[in-house]
């Protein structure tokens, strides 16, 4: 440790750092980062002054964070995606497949993270960490421990009492003014190590630390708990947090920014209050970032990988159940509609709309269908059914004459529906007398376009055949005319010839 007050050492080389899968090196040209595994590609983030800078790199590329050029503190944070082996990317595949989640690679070996602080152009030098005081007029002497340490030692197995506070640290004063405080560390480097000494046979033995503030110069001021043992913080807390950046009331409900949390899980914030779910290629997946926000304007899923867009908004004053996904999977648009017991997958409530379904395009607002609460349909264009020769089976021939007969004994006339004024009139049989004649669809209560456009068509082929037959009747006759008028031309032919020459005879 240093002490308080004395001249600080500077190195003056530039610092290298090792983690356990990284090296991190300062140079002219910026931070150098270095894994110690393979990796496909990495995506780097640098948050300063400035704002936030994000970077990429591919693979066989050196990982190099360019120094700012603005002075100032920094942090930086690198994420790998790693080289899978194909049994791995066989598990990724399998996992998503079944819904699951699973790492298929442990993602804290592949990310790395630091701050870093920028003076006159250049990386703040750090300092060196002493054990005992420093000699001011040789600072590259020795460390010298402190020869009378005040250390309080009690026998093993004999509990200790301080009737008093504590402090404890090279900053101490001689006559500390505690106020409330019991227990006080005080020093420039402040660290509280547990260290599990438990011998092997089952009993858990990881180290753990509280720490404040990083200890090198341009650090970070912040209040972590470092898992000792593995060398990793695993909660970080910032100097400069607001008010109740966390927050956990009696009842374990969990608020951030409120002390004042009413749910399990209370977000406040001023401007559209956002939790971020972010993929970040650490486990071998591809990237992805979702955001689920809302504001006085909008509740809404923003997909920020693919320009922001936001695929999902809920307007504030929504009726309750405009949308309900029944345990079924029924889904039900526009409140719950008595109809719950249907087997439709889709079920909408008009809810006294006028057209409770439109689809219009989006660049011309022209309306391409609507259907309309009375149950009408109107649509800018045709209407098509499936007719392909290879979705239909069991052909039977028909019999013409008996669509002929049942045509003509179909009553067809002109009436309006029920819903509608006397004067809205339309054209055609009803489905009950429809089916009786033909057969066809599913139930008497209904009429498929397709079937009666089927019988005016049939009814059409049969009068064709009648016709065809009727020309071929009178073709025939008029054959038989001809013979028969080529004859009497005969006859009186000869009738006429006989006369003559019984007039010359005479």
């Amino acid at each position: 440790m240093i002490k308080s007050g004395l001249t600080a050492l500077l190195l003056l080389v530039f610092s290298s750092t090792a983690w356990a899968n990284f090296t991190v090196e300062q140079s002219p040209e910026g931070l150098i980062i270095t894994p110690a595994i393979a990796y496909q590609s990495a995506a780097a983030t640098l948050d300063g002054p400035y704002g936030m800078q994000q970077l990429s790199f591919t693979r066989g590329q050196q990982i190099l964070i360019p120094l700012p050029r603005l002075d100032g503190g920094y942090k930086y944070q690198v994420v790998l995606t790693p080289v899978l082996t194909p049994a791995q990317i066989q598990a990724r595949d399998a996992a998503r497949q079944a819904g699951e989640n699973i790492e298929v690679i442990d993602s804290a070996t592949t990310i790395t993270s630091g701050s870093f602080a920028v003076i006159s152009g250049g990386f703040a030098l750090p300092l060196i960490e002493a054990t005992g005081d420093l000699d001011e007029d040789n600072p590259n002497a020795p460390v010298i421990p402190d020869p009378q340490p005040r250390v309080v030692i009690t026998p093993v197995g004999t509990d200790g009492v301080i009737g008093g506070s504590l402090c404890v640290g090279f900053d101490c004063p001689p006559t500390p003014n505690f106020g409330f405080d019991t227990y006080r560390l005080q020093e420039n480097n402040l660290r509280i190590h547990f260290d599990d000494t438990s011998t092997p046979g089952g009993f858990p033995s990881n180290d753990w630390r509280l720490l404040a503030n990083d200890t090198g110069n341009g650090g970070d001021n912040l209040f972590a708990l470092e898992d000792s043992t593995a060398g990793r913080r695993i909660a970080i807390f910032e100097a400069g947090a607001p008010a109740n950046s966390l927050f956990m009331d009696s009842a374990g409900d969990i608020g951030l920014a409120t002390d004042n949390p009413v749910v399990e899980f209370h977000i406040a914030d001023g401007d559209s209050p956002t939790v971020r779910l972010e993929q970040n290629g650490s486990a071998g997946f591809g990237a992805q970032t979702w955001d689920l926000a809302g504001n006085e304007s909008n509740f809404f899923i923003r997909d920020v990988s693919n320009g922001s867009q936001l695929s999902l908004r809920i307007r504030p004053g929504a009726d309750t159940d405009s949308i309900l996904i029944d345990s079924d999977g029924q889904v039900s648009v526009g409140g719950s509609p008595p109809m719950l017991d249907s087997p439709a997958t889709l079920l909408i409530n008009a809810r006294n709309a006028t057209d409770p379904v439109l689809i219009a395009e989006s660049d011309t607002d022209a309306v391409l269908l609507t259907l309309q609460n009375n149950g009408d349909m109107l649509l800018a264009g045709t209407l098509a059914q499936l007719s392909r020769r290879d979705s239909k089976e069991h052909f039977t021939r028909i019999d013409h004459q008996a669509m002929l007969a049942a045509l003509k004994g179909l009553d067809i006339s002109t009436w309006n529906y029920k819903h509608q004024p006397d004067s809205e009139r339309h054209l055609g049989p009803v489905a009950e007398e429809f089916h009786a004649a033909y057969g066809l669809g599913t139930n008497p209560q209904h009429i498929a376009t397709s079937d009666m456009a089927a019988v005016a068509l049939a009814s059409s082929q049969a009068l064709l055949f009648e016709l065809e037959a009727k020309e071929q009747q009178i073709a025939e006759l008029e054959d038989r005319l001809q013979r028969l008028e080529a004859l009497m031309v005969k006859v009186l032919k000869q009738e006429q010839n006989q006369d003559s020459q019984q007039i010359v005879n005479r």
